[in-house]
């Protein structure tokens, strides 16, 4: 007889912790464990009603724009260098880049040469952008990197990582048509 596992066990696999009989404790540990894997297992978005941001980003050229200023349907990413989640998803989000869709990747990096040197190794197609004033923008990724907002009619937010390159350009878009109705 084949036996199915669910969501959770897939994340954690045999995980067996001698000494941990108490039921409580072992629950506890189990969601603790298993938040960063549930976090990336799907593309479930938090739907919201924000305006899209208005503080302001810098490329490598200098050129300073307002985040609000990009054409929607806008994809804004924040990330770090240190941030291994992010390493993985730029690489994906550089997969989705097409003309119906801006995808805007900002560092939130204090080592903006680092981050811009690390985006052109892995995603040369993208544009690196980067926060003027970590105090403005930090209301958007308080919640932790990476963190990504979809903006159009609405807005939908992905906190923690998420496996974008497994969506072609065509199921991301409707995704996006999905949480803007």
């Amino acid at each position: 007889m084949r036996q199915t596992t669910t969501g959770l066990e897939s994340c954690l696999g045999n995980l067996l912790l001698p000494g941990l009989e108490t039921p409580l404790i072992a629950l506890i540990l189990a969601f603790l464990l298993s938040i960063p894997c549930l976090a990336s297992s799907g593309f479930a978005l938090d739907t919201m009603n924000i305006p899209t941001p208005k503080f302001q980003i810098v490329n490598e050229s200098g050129e300073t724009k307002s985040v609000d200023s990009f054409p929607k349907p806008l994809l804004l990413h924040l990330w770090a260098s240190w941030c291994e989640g992010c390493k993985i998803e730029i690489p994906e989000l550089a997969k989705l880049t097409n003309s119906k869709l801006t995808i805007l990747v900002v560092s939130v990096d204090d080592q903006p040469t680092k981050a811009a040197e690390f985006l052109h190794k892995v995603a040369p197609q993208l544009t690196f952008w980067r926060v003027v004033d970590e105090s403005a923008s930090k209301k958007y990724w308080a919640w932790g990197l990476p963190t990504s907002y979809l903006f159009g009619d609405k807005t939908a937010r992905a906190l923690g990582p998420r496996h974008w390159g497994a969506l072609s350009n065509e199921q991301f878009l409707a995704l996006f048509s999905k949480a803007n109705k």
